[in-house]
């Protein structure tokens, strides 16, 4: 036992020396060749986890003493961009399931923001790192934030756990005295999530994998590596929404930040930073997706059924390729009439429901394969 806390420990300890901004601001649209962007990247919310002086003196009014220390300078803001990230995760799901984005007063700088809320996340995560140091990991004795002195949540491992959560509760910020209540229905996560790069390990062929998984799973929620210094915990966590080469050829990575909505000219300030910017598999040091399983539902089409493929919110999806057992138990291809819509003759179909196989853009299951879906045969609509 004694092994295992000081082990605990030294994991906490070894961690970056200092937040830092990695990678190069970017323009998505027209930076890069060979481009790939995921769906309604565009309309994903911008947050923004700089500070401001009024929200400093808020909070310190409020405490009746100097809590909060403003520092306008680059590279000081409110170390909590691993909460950023993971809402951010959160806010893309929600958009693609067809949810509508609440909004909330943001605990950094004291604005309303789109989107769902960091600071709900974080302080959940808060109290589980009180009774669960490693999966709940915190840099307690080396950098603290620089703003509000407390220890830093530093495991994205964490952070997918509570997207995933289903346990309810209601938990009190102790800054600010809001309330909290969480439900297993607060986000639109389907209760699954893993690490496709995972630091010490999957380090062979990443580049390879991280492409793949945008298209698998949508998002990648990351965590940047320090170059050149390999540590147990990385530094900075923001979204992956494409990849692109640069002119040199070489691929790069591109990520939806956590510093407002800035052009990539802007240079971080107080205020903020570029608002995507592109880095390498090599700066990539842990790599989370949220798996969603797709839906099939029968209706009517001339000659036959039709099986049309959507997700949970009913929109459709991108079928890569689809397959049925036929009454022989046979696997056979789909005919697809469209990216969504395939078609059984009458004289393949077995009695009652059928057994469709689908791979799907953004719905495909851990380790590159589709999903097995029994479908009953009695038409739903056109």
């Amino acid at each position: 036992m004694r092994k295992l806390v000081t082990g605990a420990l030294l994991l906490l300890l070894v961690v970056p020396a200092a937040f830092a901004l990695i990678g190069t601001p970017c323009d998505p649209e027209t930076d890069f060749t060979g481009r790939y962007l995921i769906s309604h990247w565009k309309s994903l919310p911008h947050k923004n986890q700089e500070e401001t002086a009024a929200r400093c003196d808020q909070v310190n009014a409020k405490a009746g003493k100097p809590i909060w220390k403003h520092d306008p300078t680059p590279n000081t803001p409110l170390y909590a961009c691993l909460s950023y990230g993971a809402s951010t995760m959160a806010d893309w799901w929600a958009q693609e399931l067809a949810w509508k984005l609440p909004t909330y007063v943001s605990y950094t700088n004291g604005r309303v923001e789109q989107g769902f809320n960091p600071r709900k996340l974080e302080v959940r995560y808060r109290k589980r790192a009180k009774w669960n140091l490693l999966g709940y990991a915190m840099a307690r004795w080396t950098d603290r934030d620089p703003i509000t002195g407390e220890p830093v949540p530093i495991r994205p491992k964490g952070y997918a756990r509570l997207l995933t959560d289903d346990d309810e509760e209601t938990l009190v910020d102790a800054i600010d005295g809001r309330s909290f209540t969480y439900k297993g229905t607060d986000y639109p996560m389907e209760g699954e999530w893993f690490a496709v790069v995972s630091k010490n390990w999957n380090r062979d062929r990443v580049e390879a994998k991280l492409k793949q998984a945008l298209h698998d799973f949508g998002p990648l929620y990351v965590q940047f590596e320090i170059p050149g210094k390999h540590f147990l915990f990385g530094t900075h966590a923001p979204v992956v929404i494409g990849y692109g080469q640069l002119p040199s050829g070489k691929t790069v990575f591109i990520c939806h930040d956590s510093f407002g909505n800035f052009p990539k000219s802007k240079k971080q300030d107080g205020e903020g930073a570029a608002a995507y910017r592109y880095v390498s598999a090599e700066e990539i040091d842990e790599a989370i997706v949220f798996p969603h399983r797709p839906v099939a539902t029968c209706v009517a089409v001339v000659g036959g059924k039709g099986i049309r493929f959507a997700n949970r919110a009913g929109r459709a999806i991108a079928v890569r390729r689809a397959f049925f057992r036929n009454r022989a138990g046979k696997t056979v291809p789909l005919t697809m009439l469209s990216r969504q819509l395939g078609w059984i003759a009458d004289g393949d179909l077995p009695a009652g429901q059928v057994m469709v196989y689908v791979e799907a853009e953004y719905y495909m299951a851990k380790g590159g394969k589709g999903h097995w879906l029994s479908v009953p045969l009695t038409p739903v609509g056109p």
